[in-house]
C-alpha cells in the first residue's frame, strides 16, 4: 500500500532583505508544480513571520513515486537554481511517511490530539482494514434488523448503488429504493464473506461474496447468490462508508436453487 509523504522544513537566506524576491520567484514554480505534477497535494514556500530571511517549506505527495518524479522534474531543478541565485545561509528539510490520516476535529467539533478513529495500538492500515470489514458487517446486520437508519449511515454523501439493473445516486435515492426492495419481504438475512480489501489513503476498494436468504410476505422464500464490488471513502468524521456498491448477481430465485433460468 502506498503512503503519503510530507516534506517540512526551513530555508534561511544569506540576505534576509531578498526574501520577498525569493518568494516571488518561488510562487511561479509552486503553481507549476501543483498544476503539472501528478501526486502533488500541496507545495508551499512561505515567509516565516517570526524569523527574518527564513522561508517555511510544506509539501504533501501522494506517494514515493510521485515525489521521486518531482525530484527529476524541471520545476524542482528550476526552484533549486532560483533559490541558489538568491543565496542560502542554510536549510533544514525532512520528509515524513504518513501511516494514518484522520480529522483534527471529531463529530462534536472538538479538536483531538489523540487518533480517535483507531484503537489504542495505533494500528493504522490494520485498523482501516478492520473498520471497513465492520462497515460491511454493519450493513448486513442493519438489513436483518430492519434498521433503516443504521443501514443508511453506511453510505457516504453522493454515494452510488448499482443493484438489479438500477443505478441510484445520493443517499435519499438509495434509501427510497432500498425501502421499495424490502417492502414485500417478511425477513431477510444477508451474509458477506471472503472479503478482499485494498486501501489507499482515504480511499479503498473491496470484493465480497454474498448469500442472501429471504421470506416473502405473500409466502415462499428466495435466495440471492451474488458478489459485491465496493468503493470506500473515509468521511470527515473519520468513519469509512460506501462511496459505491455494485451487486453482481449469480443466482436470484427459489431458495432450493431449482430454477435454472435464474442462474
Amino acid at each position: 500500500m502506498s503512503k503519503m509523504i510530507i516534506i517540512a522544513g526551513t530555508i534561511d537566506l544569506a540576505d534576509a532583505s531578498r526574501r520577498d524576491e525569493a518568494l516571488q520567484l518561488a510562487a511561479v514554480l509552486q503553481k507549476k508544480t501543483r498544476d503539472e505534477e501528478p501526486g502533488c497535494q500541496a507545495y508551499v514556500f512561505s515567509a516565516d513571520p517570526c524569523v527574518p530571511g527564513r522561508i517555511c517549506v510544506y509539501e504533501l505527495w501522494q506517494d514515493e513515486a510521485s515525489l521521486a518524479a518531482h525530484f527529476r522534474h524541471a520545476n524542482y531543478l528550476s526552484m533549486r537554481e532560483a533559490l541558489g541565485r538568491i543565496g542560502l545561509k542554510g536549510a533544514d528539510n525532512s520528509k515524513y511517511r504518513v501511516d494514518l490520516r484522520e480529522p483534527v476535529y471529531d463529530a462534536t467539533f472538538t479538536p483531538r490530539a489523540d487518533f480517535f478513529t483507531v484503537g489504542d495500538d495505533g494500528g493504522g492500515a490494520l485498523d482501516d482494514d478492520r473498520a471497513i470489514r465492520n462497515l460491511v458487517a454493519r450493513y448486513c446486520h442493519a438489513i436483518a434488523e430492519k434498521d433503516d437508519e443504521s443501514w443508511l449511515d453506511t453510505w457516504a454523501e453522493g454515494a452510488e448503488w448499482v443493484v438489479l439493473g438500477r443505478t441510484l445516486r445520493g443517499r435519499d435515492a438509495i434509501l427510497a429504493h432500498y425501502r421499495q426492495l424490502v417492502s414485500g419481504v417478511r425477513w431477510v438475512v444477508q451474509q458477506a464473506s471472503d472479503g478482499i480489501v485494498e486501501i489507499d489513503g482515504s480511499r479503498g476498494r473491496g470484493r465480497w461474496q454474498v448469500v442472501e436468504f429471504l421470506q416473502w410476505v405473500r409466502g415462499g422464500g428466495g435466495q440471492n447468490v451474488a458478489r459485491y464490488r465496493d468503493d470506500y471513502v473515509r468521511c470527515a468524521d473519520g468513519r469509512w462508508r460506501f462511496a459505491r456498491r455494485e451487486l453482481l448477481v449469480t443466482y436470484l430465485g427459489p431458495a432450493d436453487l431449482n430454477d435454472p433460468e435464474r442462474g
